[in-house]
């Protein structure tokens, strides 16, 4: 299995959004170049620095789902937007910001722009905890996200619990969560504040973790995980749930 390292991009001159973190996984391992002539030397930069795999995008296709980021070289009108709505980072090469007709989609978590390769900097020792990919979510979900709370549980979870549940499967798992950890939801990350005593227990085992964003640094219940206060992403079917630790 290859091995993979995050890279933080930040956006260059007139440049709008991100800071972004790409950071590849098995599931995700394509540096996805659009821009014509080849894969661009910002795409290959990151693929360098981050193990990923350089992909040419006019030559060929590949799913959304298998796109660690995409770079770009639009001017402002249509791929600026189409891979933020299909919830994919993307690195725009042109200074560029929110426009066209699918400016809704773009958000400063899923597009950084004017970058060159060295806006693109190496994060240090980021490893990989744990590494899924939602596959279901229930119709209480969202109501409970509105209450800073996400609750997650594996492919496996029992039908009564699916009304309220993010249901995932994982690809890759390694040691255990530890405060100080990064979750990432939906190309959101929350840093971990706080961890109740079965929490590890039940991530690992069943694949369920209670998010809670309440700036808590002691965790009330058992189960829960604490991070800053933040609104909470929606979450859709097919985005990637990952933990990291650098």
């Amino acid at each position: 299995m290859a091995e993979y390292k995050a890279v933080r991009i930040e956006k260059g001159p007139g440049g709008w959004g991100g800071p972004l973190t790409i950071l590849p996984t098995a599931d995700r391992p394509l540096i996805y170049s659009v821009t014509g002539g080849g894969i661009h030397p910002v795409a290959a930069r990151i693929a360098e620095l981050t193990g990923g795999e350089p992909f040419d995008g006019f030559k060929s296709s590949a799913p959304f789902d298998k796109i660690a980021v995409a770079v770009i070289d639009c001017g402002g009108t249509a791929r600026i937007g189409v891979y933020p709505m299909k919830k994919v980072k993307t690195v725009d090469i042109h200074a560029t910001s929110p426009a066209g007709p699918l400016a809704m989609f773009i958000t400063e978590d899923l597009l950084v722009s004017g970058v060159k390769p060295e806006q693109i900097k190496l994060v240090e020792e980021t490893v990989i905890v744990y590494d899924s990919t939602v596959t279901g979510i229930g119709e209480l979900v969202p109501a409970f996200a509105a209450e800073g709370v996400l609750v997650f549980f594996g492919k496996d979870a029992p039908e009564e619990l699916h009304s309220f549940c993010i249901m995932h499967e994982v690809s890759q798992k390694s040691g255990e969560l530890q405060v100080g950890d990064y979750i990432a939801v939906q190309g959101q990350e929350f840093e971990v504040l706080a961890l109740g005593s079965v929490a590890n227990e039940n991530l690992m085992n069943l694949g369920h973790l209670n998010l809670k964003a309440n700036g808590q640094t002691e965790a009330e219940l058992p189960g829960d995980v604490c991070v800053a206060m933040a609104p909470l992403p929606e979450v859709t079917i097919g985005t990637k749930f990952s933990i990291t630790r650098r």
